[in-house]
């Protein structure tokens, strides 16, 4: 708690014990913070719709910067909140409901029988009935939804007064809140749903952090389109399929738009229905698209399923029937497949997504004509940029080389030709030809300007890639001005949180790292990996690298044992989701083995180099300036261990790869 420094939260000075009576109390030495509470502020103030929303946003600044140190508040509460006279607001006790672990001790109920007071209507559902292991930042980000609510109407979403304790929580857990208009007053609709976005019961369906929040607020101030969006239409959706599914089956372009939604790109079949024949055959596929849809949104059953089923569980469903449903008409079994490997990807299930990518390939191959051809080149680009990522580069490169071969058949402006290019500057870049990559992207990403725009997402992929090739070439100020302007655009058009946001700031965090700017790194990273088990999950790929990403700055700034956490993580989440050729594992190895010897714990990080040289070795090849650190520390580590022969082994490693 000490570690927080921002002007919108109350510093803490000091902690410690003290005798008082002959017990020792916990004592903290607080920041003076003269002003009033949050909603008595803004009424004695006057404060007008602008400013109230104003003064949330500050308050959500304060809150993200607890959470990217690993805060979190649980009791935010306008006493909780004071402002200034000048309208800064200070939040106060930051993180002492968790260090004390007492919600429910929390909720100041005995004014009079049945009236509740205090904390318990700022409580998220998770947090009122007791789920511990849900409690996330999520909660904070619900108890500002209340808060906002409050500020914004002088009422609460869910009125408390003259219940009992156990209808309170029934009311919280179950009930929806009221909308914010009503009572004589209305609200803009994006407003509303920015709120109700903030108030829902399961947490995954909230902002995903306190910034992504204030950064609608901001949006919404500034009349820009909010990354909000109205709470049930999927909902809606599939409860209507399910007691409509045969009016759901005749509305096929409906269902084909959700297939977009799940991943599948309609560029083929939208150049397919350019011709009247294909349009008739298109039409027809759509319609077998959509009864596939339709029976695979309906079976689930809550008696069966229970009450919530998970986008894996329908996706483990679509993929088993896939075969046999889809047997007879390959154009959807290649969209259906490739959507699948789309999301398993998502979902970090690599391995999975591999499966379904080269199944979409397969049947992607017995089409004929020109959309045939476009669902074959957008199948073979995903197949190779997933095979790029696991590390098979040369199997990447051969895949390439197909896409190649059908390329001519596409129209000349088609993004697929850049996100070939891309891909083709990325293996480039991945064997050290730096040149030839720089090349590669710099011409594809003008092109993508010219015919896209800046802002576009080939457009700002190519950038980033291009800053990689500055970053690996240690060209890194280059790097840091690249990927700098893409954060920019992506915070700008995605908000702060989109997977691609969050890209940025890791690569930025990264490139900090390579100029020595250790500070800038670490907030970089840690703002990265906050968001990210919320976003993707605790357990995705995503996830373990920026753990590892982190651990490799910590070291640097002397915080090793915090690093070999970081470190640990990585590797847990490795084992429970990579192969044994996946070469994440070992470069996630190979760090928690530099920070053991930074500690100077050689036996084990002996031990942890030894466990991923080879594989490191046949991705890299000796002379790799990889595999030249690992031999480096390899040989000093025998060294200070007193094994002279394993050190003269590495040492004549070193000098046979010069």
């Amino acid at each position: 708690m000490g570690r927080l420094d921002h002007p919108g939260v109350a510093r803490i000075y000091e902690a410690g014990m003290a005798n008082r009576d002959a017990t020792r109390l916990p004592y903290f030495v607080m920041e003076l913070v003269e002003g009033l509470p949050l909603i008595r502020f803004a009424q004695e103030s006057g404060l007008d719709e602008r400013r109230r929303i104003e003064l949330m946003i500050a308050v959500c600044d304060a809150v993200h910067h607890a959470h990217l140190r690993g805060v979190i508040h649980r009791d935010l509460k306008p006493p909780n909140i004071l402002v200034r006279e000048d309208g800064q607001p200070k939040v106060l006790d930051f993180g002492v409901a968790r260090i004390t672990d007492s919600d429910l001790q929390l909720t100041t109920i005995h004014t009079e029988i049945g009236q509740i007071l205090g904390t318990l209507p700022y409580m998220s559902p998770e947090q009122i009935s007791g789920r511990n292991q849900q409690l996330d930042l999520r909660s904070d980000v619900y108890a500002l939804g209340v808060l906002t609510f409050e500020l914004l109407t002088g009422r609460l979403p869910q009125p408390l007064q003259n219940c009992e304790l156990v209808d309170a929580i029934r009311v919280i857990t179950d009930e929806e809140p009221d909308t914010l208009s009503g009572k004589g007053r209305r609200f803009g609709a994006d407003l509303e749903t920015i709120i109700a976005m903030c108030l829902r019961k399961e947490p995954e369906r909230r902002y995903p952090s306190a910034a992504a929040f204030g950064e609608d607020l901001r949006r919404y101030l500034n009349d820009e389109p909010v990354s909000a969006r109205p709470t049930s239409a999927i909902y809606h959706w599939s409860k209507f399929a399910r007691r409509n599914r045969a009016i759901v089956a005749w509305a096929s372009l409906s269902l084909v738009s959700l297939v977009a939604g799940l991943g599948v790109s309609l560029a083929g079949w939208s150049t397919a229905c350019s011709e009247r024949n294909n349009a008739l055959a298109a039409a027809d596929e759509a319609i077998e698209l959509s009864d596939f849809l339709v029976e695979l949104l309906s079976a689930p059953d809550p008696r069966q399923d229970g009450a919530e089923v998970r986008v894996r569980d329908l996706l483990d469903r679509a993929s088993e029937r896939s075969t046999d449903m889809l047997e007879e008409r390959p154009g959807v079994a290649a969209r259906v497949h490739h959507a699948l490997g789309l999301s398993y990807r998502g979902l970090g299930l690599d391995q999975t997504a591999l499966v379904e990518l080269e199944a979409a390939v397969r049947r992607a191959e017995e089409l004929r004509g020109e959309g045939g051809h476009a669902r074959l080149i957008e199948a073979l680009l995903d197949l190779s940029n997933l095979r790029y990522e696991l590390g098979a580069i040369d199997t990447a490169d051969s895949l390439l080389d197909r896409i190649d071969l059908a390329l001519p058949s596409m129209d000349v402006k088609s993004p697929v030709r850049l996100r070939a290019r891309l891909l083709r500057g990325m293996i480039a870049s991945a064997r050290r030809e730096f040149e030839a990559a720089e090349s590669t992207l710099a011409s594809a990403y003008e092109e993508a300007v010219a015919q896209l725009g800046s802002e576009s997402r080939i457009a700002l992929d190519l950038r980033s890639e291009l800053a990689a090739v500055y970053w690996r070439s240690n060209q890194p100020e280059k790097a840091r001005d690249s990927w700098a302007a893409t954060l920019e655009i992506d915070t700008r058009v995605y908000g702060p949180d989109h997977p691609a946001t969050l890209k940025s700031v890791n690569n930025l965090g990264m490139v900090y790292r390579q100029l020595e700017d250790y500070a800038r790194a670490k907030e970089m990273l840690e703002r990265s990996l906050i968001s990210k088990p919320q976003l993707l999950g605790a357990d995705h790929p995503s996830t373990a690298i920026g753990h590892h990403n982190l651990a490799l700055v910590l070291r640097e700034t002397g915080e090793s044992e915090d690093a070999l956490l970081h470190h640990l993580k990585a590797i847990a989440i490795a084992d429970r989701l990579f192969t044994g050729d996946d070469p994440r594992r070992p470069h996630f190895q190979a760090g928690y083995a530099g920070t053991l010897f930074r500690l100077e714990r050689y036996d084990e990080a002996r031990a942890a180099y030894l466990g991923c040289y080879e594989p490191l070795l046949a991705i890299y090849g000796s002379e790799h300036p990889r595999m030249q650190g690992i031999f480096k520390e390899l040989e000093q580590t025998n060294d200070r261990l007193g094994d002279d022969d394993a050190a003269e082994k590495w040492r004549a490693l070193i000098l046979e790869s010069d």
